[in-house]
């Protein structure tokens, strides 16, 4: 029962109550039917808080969670949306401009809480969201950006490459390969684990390579590779072991998610859910 209804029934006992009762206030005498009077509006006037109240809500909700449809079909997400705790058990809520994360978004899970400021980054035709934390450097091809996370060493950074295949003359799979290779062979680092999945979604199919790794300090390098028109993008994520939370991993996936490319967006609201998800196999003969 409503808070309001309570008072509506406690003031109607309190009066059945006292039924042949005068009351005195400043020396005039009240009869129980002008008391009833009296009360009557003060309970109108409770119910029309609430119904105001109500409609307030109502109202805030019919404006959270809007989307647009774009001149080329996309559903872009604008104004303030709230996200409810997914399977990574993280909830986070902010505003969207045209499709992307802008200024302040707060991103809490059951036991922890934080803020990210997202900024747009643009280049050419491509446009997505990076943390305000990630501190870019100017760089060249085949490197779109780089960024260091929060100041930290040389291991921890977000960074995007872009190849054309055509003029590497290789494939993913070949890429992923080569990648794998290198890390494995490496004579600075030691591959501890490793974890190599492909996602399939609507129109795209999108690969992620999870490296644990150990030199000085235990670290992990997330990888998503995926191409476009011929254009292989790498987005990698790579930060201390100990450092990484399911907030940072949930930050680094709407990054990817933000990608929009020639004012096509690759993840819009419908096709945020992949299909199929397969382990995939790159046996790598390490060399002495």
């Amino acid at each position: 029962m409503l808070a309001w209804e309570n008072i509506y029934l406690s003031a109607f006992r309190w009066l059945d109550e006292r039924s042949s009762v005068v009351y005195t206030v400043v020396g005039s005498h009240f009869t129980e039917s002008y008391l009833m009077r009296i009360i009557y509006l003060i309970l109108l006037g409770l119910s029309t808080i609430n119904l105001v109240s109500c409609t307030k809500k109502t109202s805030e909700s019919q404006n959270m969670n809007q989307l647009y449809i774009t001149d080329k079909g996309d559903s872009l997400e604008t104004g303030f949306w709230k996200y409810e705790m997914g399977l990574n058990g993280v909830s986070s809520n902010g505003n969207f401009t045209n499709g992307f994360r802008t200024g302040k978004w707060t991103y809490f899970t059951t036991q922890d809480t934080t803020t990210i400021t997202w900024n747009i980054f643009s280049k050419d035709s491509l446009m997505l969201n990076i943390p305000e934390f990630i501190n870019l450097t100017n760089q060249e091809k085949p490197t779109v950006f780089f960024g260091n996370v929060r100041n930290k060493n040389k291991h921890c950074y977000l960074t995007l490459l872009s190849y054309d295949l055509e003029d590497v003359n290789s494939s993913v799979q070949g890429y992923l390969y080569q990648y794998i290779e290198s890390m494995v062979n490496s004579k600075i680092e030691t591959v501890e684990s490793k974890e190599i999945k492909k996602y399939t979604f609507k129109n795209l199919e999108v690969f992620r390579a999870k490296l644990s790794l150990k030199g000085t300090r235990r670290y992990q390098a997330i990888s998503y590779i995926f191409v476009i028109d011929n254009i292989l993008y790498d987005l990698t994520y790579s930060d201390f072991s100990e450092d990484i939370d399911k907030i940072d991993l949930e930050v680094f996936n709407d990054v990817l998610y933000s990608f929009e490319l020639s004012s096509k967006d690759l993840f819009s609201i419908n096709n945020k859910h992949y299909l199929k998800e397969e382990n995939i196999i790159i046996e790598i003969p390490k060399h002495n």
